[in-house]
């Protein structure tokens, strides 16, 4: 398992779903990390290069993550490297799709200030799956 903390800005605002079977929520969003420094001489960010992670949240994360975040917000995010692994129907090829699974997600308070509503306790469909 390959864990990583990214530090950056949600690329659009979340989109979640539900699935038709069990109704459990299912959240995909992006974050983009942007690398660069502080020029002193100009006075001016000079931006290196971008990352972008493709995250994907599941359950009461997702629910909890559409309701908070907006296009831009500054967020910290723990997330594990997947890769899913399919064959195409049309063609009979086998495709990849990496993305990360987000275990946890917040805002970057260096840039936000945050006022914290707790949720109360509730049972998951199927707890397993967390």
């Amino acid at each position: 398992m390959s864990q990583t903390t990214v530090q950056g800005n949600l690329a659009a605002d979340v989109e979640i779903t539900f699935t038709n079977k069990t109704g459990r929520a299912k959240a995909r969003f992006s974050i983009i990390e942007d690398q660069g420094y502080f020029d002193r001489k100009t006075r001016e960010w000079v931006e290196t290069r971008s990352n972008t992670f493709f995250v994907e949240a599941w359950g009461r994360l997702a629910e909890n993550i559409a309701e908070s975040f907006r296009e831009g917000d500054p967020v910290i995010a723990l997330l594990e490297a997947k890769t899913s692994e399919w064959t195409d129907t049309n063609t009979g090829e086998k495709r990849l799709r990496s993305y990360h699974l987000a275990k946890s997600v917040g805002f970057d308070v260096e840039r936000h200030t945050v006022t914290a509503v707790k949720n109360p306790p509730r049972q998951e469909t199927n707890p397993a799956q967390h």
